[in-house]
């Protein structure tokens, strides 16, 4: 009796795999801290991306130079004058 013999290939792959996770905590804010935060955040970023911002802009405060030179500062004066003359009026 003849027995047929199956020839079997034997293919061996190799998969490489890498897994890089993220670990993730937990924190509390006070809701006006998360409406905050929530208000700055677009609908493509997450809560660390809009944090994280904060950092790479540090420097962010220079922006600011400058911006309160166009002021009538005399007219400003006046008006604070004013106010506190009113809280001085209705304080006696």
């Amino acid at each position: 009796m003849l027995s047929k013999f199956h020839l079997v290939t034997e293919r061996l792959i190799y998969v490489h795999i890498v897994c890089v996770l993220m670990a993730s905590i937990n924190i509390s804010v006070r809701t006006d801290a998360y409406d905050f935060l929530k208000n700055l955040k677009s609908e493509n970023q997450s809560f660390s991306d809009v944090i994280l911002s904060f950092k790479k802009n540090k420097d962010a405060i220079m922006n600011f130079f400058g911006v309160l030179k166009n002021l009538d500062w005399d007219m400003k004066e006046g008006r604070i004058s004013d106010l506190r003359r009113s809280f001085d009026k209705r304080a006696q």
